[in-house]
């Protein structure tokens, strides 16, 4: 006898039950670090929204990006509302967005196949590889913070599957949100939105005008360009910002961005040439033909147009090939799919079931070992109310608790990327101003002109600071205005020396008063 068949209530609620199970486990994966790298940028302006008075030395660079998203107006009003604890509020909406990225790719995935076996078996591995970095963009999949790309990535997908419903007014409402939190995002989603709609209308050739009008837009603003007088200043921010010169890509980041045009080239030869087509089908091939679409178009204009040696870089700071992060997660959904399809067809249930479960073990577990290396000296999940064991992140709790509000601190350029630093922002920990450093302030620059002088003057004062002398750090520092300063009290070729007053110390990193002039 046959069992009844299921409820859609029960049905939807095992769904949301799966989506909650994998987040879980996605967040466990990728691991939880929310003063880390970028995250340090969005939370300043955060901390800034909150408090107007914190911040009053390095205002221009938590103002630019304030200035473009709603991201940091949105949360602290949700502060008020509900009367959370920043940290909580933080851990909570970054689990929230993973949830409804998660949800956008179940959603996606029900109309790409038709079996909810294989839907699931694409959400489970896709899950599995969120942290994966997207070629030589300096982006992943999703990453183990929040800020504004938290936000627009699961809108994005979001957007494409309203697209693909052709849902009009959905298509205007994601767009504009994902434009409101992240406006480069926004862009790149409604170029593939509109890609996506012509192939799946199979408008060959409105797909190529799409795509040769992208090309003739990029030709024409940079010729725009061509008259606008950058300041030397800008040009030297935008140089050390590797990442934005397809030219300057090592082999192996250059070939991530070319194997997933080779998936999707694939995967639509072989889902357009399907006798008797199903609407999944018909799915799978629109998305795959406008992915490798727009990956081409992206890798055109790059090539072609966006030099170290141009004239012009307003094209470079737009960042082109950062439309492959949208395109790296439709291939592992894609992909994914595809490979439980081939799985389910030519193997006993039973078996294709063990090898999906143990290909989610292999890549959940390579993906942990990986996040475990970039965070090393920090715990794997950072929560709320947990002791901190990473000492940068201790010496700059401390600066917080015992150093004016309207303390300028200096560190070194280069601190967040010395080993065991683990990438963690001192200004939205520490909550306080300090000068310029080489990784965020310098990529802020390459993006907005407007501060690349304030960086190039303040950036310099700071390089090799734990190994120079009190001398020069005095002569460097005090007439900027510091007043506090942060050592690497032990580093490869030695340790700090000073005779400054240290209130602060651990085994790696000493927090110092500058002596009054």
């Amino acid at each position: 006898m046959q069992s009844p068949p299921a409820h859609p209530a029960e049905d939807h609620f095992r769904s949301l039950s799966y989506i909650t199970l994998l987040t879980l486990l996605s967040a466990a994966i990728t691991g939880y670090h929310p003063y880390a790298e970028d995250a340090g940028i969005y939370l300043s302006g955060l901390r800034f929204a909150l408090n107007p008075a914190l911040y009053s030395a390095s205002q221009p660079f938590i103002l630019a990006y304030m200035h473009l998203t709603l991201f940091p107006y949105a949360l602290a009003e949700l502060v008020r509302i509900f009367h959370l604890p920043l940290t909580w509020l933080l851990l909570i909406t970054h689990l929230a967005l993973l949830w409804l990225l998660l949800f956008a790719v179940q959603r996606l995935a029900v109309r790409c196949w038709d079996t909810p076996a294989i839907q699931w078996a694409s959400v489970a591995l896709t899950a599995a590889c969120l942290s994966i970095p997207v070629a030589g963009t300096a982006l992943c999949i999703a990453d183990p913070y929040l800020t504004p790309r938290s936000f627009a990535t699961p809108l994005c997908l979001l957007l494409v599957t309203a697209v693909i419903d052709r849902s009009a007014f959905q298509v205007i409402l994601l767009l504009f949100a994902t434009i409101a939190f992240h406006p480069l995002m926004g862009l790149y989603a409604g170029l593939f939105s509109l890609v996506l709609w012509t192939v799946s209308t199979r408008r060959t050739r409105g797909t190529l005008r799409v795509c040769l009008a992208t090309v003739l837009g990029a030709i024409l603003l940079s010729l725009s360009q061509q008259s606008t007088v950058e300041s030397p200043a800008y040009i030297h921010a935008a140089l050390t910002r590797t990442y934005f010169y397809l030219v300057q890509w090592q082999w192996y980041e250059v070939l991530g961005l070319i194997a997933p045009l080779a998936i999707f080239l694939w995967m639509f030869r072989a889902n357009i040439r399907i006798r008797h087509a199903t609407q999944s089908s018909k799915n799978r091939a629109a998305l795959s033909g406008a992915a490798a679409a727009c990956g081409i178009t992206a890798i055109a204009i790059s090539s072609l147009l966006v030099h170290p040696s141009s004239h012009s870089h307003l094209l470079a700071r737009l960042q082109l090939l950062r439309a492959f992060h949208a395109i790296y997660l439709l291939m592992f959904i894609l992909l994914a799919g595809t490979l439980a399809q081939k799985l389910l067809q030519r193997l006993p249930s039973r078996l294709a079931f063990a090898c999906l479960g143990m290909l989610f073990c292999l890549i959940a577990g390579t993906m942990f070992y990986v996040q475990r290396q970039i965070f090393p000296a920090s715990a794997h999940l950072e929560l709320p109310g947990r002791a901190v064991q990473n000492p940068w992140e201790q010496a700059f709790l401390w600066s917080r608790d015992h150093t004016p509000p309207d303390a300028l601190f200096a560190l070194d350029a280069n601190y967040i990327t010395t080993p065991g630093e683990d990438g963690q922002t001192f200004r939205s920990l520490a909550e306080r101003s300090a000068l310029s450093d080489y990784s965020k302030d310098g990529g802020s620059s390459a993006i907005f002109p407007q501060l690349a002088d304030k960086w190039q003057h303040d950036e310099p004062l700071s390089v090799d600071l734990s190994r120079i002398p009190d001398v020069e750090r005095t002569s460097r520092l005090v007439p900027a205005g510091v007043s506090w300063v942060v050592l690497q009290q032990r580093f490869q070729s030695g340790s700090a020396q000073t005779q400054f007053t240290c209130p602060y110390r651990n085994a790696t990193v000493m927090v110092c008063r500058l002596p009054l002039q």
